[in-house]
């Protein structure tokens, strides 16, 4: 991408005009007009203004390539973290397994991550991670799974967190059939207390 294609491209993304960018910049609209058509180039300070305005690189600004040693994630894909501060980043494997991507990662305000693996503020998969996460391995402040570590946890299975509920689960509080934490309420030592105190009678 040319520099004037990925100029304007980032005035759009942050959802500048052409006078506000102008403003910042204390230069004329025709001037950011000229930019973006290709027909002229602006100078060095205002080259880093712009960059330190959009929160990217120089190379990124110029060439319209990641600067080196970016972040790499699955298959060679790139992590640009200044996404985050323009209302989210979102990534949605090309893959798909029954209908599901393979991995989504979305961060963005309002939407939930829903794939084989998924993360995010709210996901859903076979292994998810985020604020609120169901899944059958689920990791999250809310957890809800087969495996569940949060800090409020609900574990069909196993589950570990603050405060867990499940078979076997272990926290500060721990429900469960087998319970091991600071209050803990084992079901199945109950169950068996009951049994015994009714034999008993």
């Amino acid at each position: 991408m040319k520099f004037h294609e990925k100029l304007q491209e980032l005035r759009r993304e942050y959802g500048f005009s052409q006078e506000v960018l102008a403003e910042k910049l204390d230069v004329s609209r025709q001037a950011v007009s000229k930019w973006e058509s290709g027909q002229t180039y602006p100078e060095t300070d205002k080259l880093i203004m712009l960059s330190e305005i959009f929160d990217v690189s120089l190379d990124q600004l110029i060439k319209g390539v990641a600067a080196e040693g970016s972040e790499k994630g699955f298959g060679g894909w790139s992590v640009d973290y200044s996404e985050f501060r323009r209302g989210g980043y979102e990534y949605k494997s090309e893959h798909t397994l029954w209908g599901l991507p393979v991995v989504h990662i979305n961060f963005k305000r309002g939407q939930k991550a829903k794939g084989i693996v998924a993360v995010g503020w709210h996901a859903k998969g076979i292994v998810a991670t985020g604020l609120y996460s169901i899944g059958v391995v689920s990791v999250g402040l809310l957890s809800v799974g087969l495996i569940g570590a949060g800090i409020l946890s609900i574990g069909l299975g196993v589950s570990a967190g603050a405060i867990s509920v499940g078979a076997i689960s272990a926290g500060a509080v721990a429900v469960g059939v087998r319970a091991e934490g600071a209050l803990e309420f084992p079901l199945l030592n109950s169950l068996i207390l009951q049994l015994t105190n009714a034999g008993l009678r």
